[in-house]
């Protein structure tokens, strides 16, 4: 397949859809705002971009989150789902380990840079809804749970962010959430222990669109619960306007939990606190 995954192509159809998403009302045509705005030199491929855009048309910029992300995030996931590049399954087990694999490889240095240019590498709350999109996407799991995830996550990464500059801690907070989908913990973040010196907590993010005090935990959360101990905890978030989460520590988990019996084991539960 050819590579469209270059600045060369990817600069005027972003171009072109903010332009179109500014000004709904205009009617613009592609090939016209192309040829006004862009020469034809090296830096610009018209003739590929003209063509690409007139097989897969508006299509290229993924709508359903056009209006909740960057212009430039929304057109590279949309570019990603309908030309399926081969670089696609390296993104399934989250943004680290995609952009070490990404970079390794001189020739992929163009599509890394559409990435660090579309701001796919910071913490913003669009940054976590284009990751999460992909992440079930791959999975093939329902989005509009995902999505609310999403939203508790982002609550947690604020409320962290005010608690470790409260405690003087300097360390970056670790986003698993998006650089390593299944560690079974969305969060790294810090603490200090009765020394003054830092230590690690790790966080798992849930939100309850209700209200409520109940979240489903995976079997993969709670090995992880098992193994950190006193260092995981649950943010339960009731509804999206709640201002501080629900704090609950491993000891709390384990006595919620159910017992695996028969020689079987549970893979999901539902817990009611």
């Amino acid at each position: 397949m050819n590579n469209f995954f270059k600045p060369s192509i990817f600069y005027p159809l972003a171009a072109f859809f903010s332009e179109l998403i500014e000004n709904p009302n205009d009617k613009i045509s592609f090939n016209s705002f192309v040829d006004a705005n862009y020469d034809i030199t090296e830096s610009f491929e018209k003739d590929t971009v003209k063509s690409l855009f007139q097989e897969y048309g508006t299509k290229l910029i993924f709508k359903d989150l056009a209006y909740q992300i960057d212009v430039k995030k929304a057109l590279l996931l949309g570019m990603i789902l309908n030309l399926n590049p081969d670089w696609f399954k390296l993104l399934k087990n989250g943004r680290q380990d995609f952009f070490d694999s990404i970079q390794s490889d001189n020739q992929n240095i163009e599509i890394y840079q559409l990435f660090k240019d579309a701001q796919l590498d910071d913490l913003s709350m669009d940054t976590i809804l284009w990751w999460a999109y992909i992440e079930t996407t791959i999975k093939n799991d329902n989005w509009d749970k995902r999505k609310l995830g999403t939203i508790g996550e982002y609550k947690t990464l604020q409320y962290e962010e005010k608690k470790i500059k409260e405690l003087g801690i300097t360390k970056d907070i670790i986003p698993t959430c998006l650089d390593d989908t299944n560690v079974g913990y969305d969060f790294i973040s810090w603490r200090k222990d009765s020394s003054n010196n830092d230590y690690k907590i790790y966080i798992e993010a849930k939100l309850n669109s209700r209200g409520n005090k109940s979240f489903f935990l995976s079997r993969n959360e709670f090995n992880k619960c098992q193994d950190l101990d006193k260092q995981y905890f649950i943010y339960l978030w009731e509804g999206e306007d709640s201002i501080s989460p629900n704090i609950i520590n491993s000891q709390k988990i384990f006595e919620n939990v159910p017992t695996d019996k028969g020689g079987s084991t549970w893979k999901e539960t539902f817990i009611q606190l």
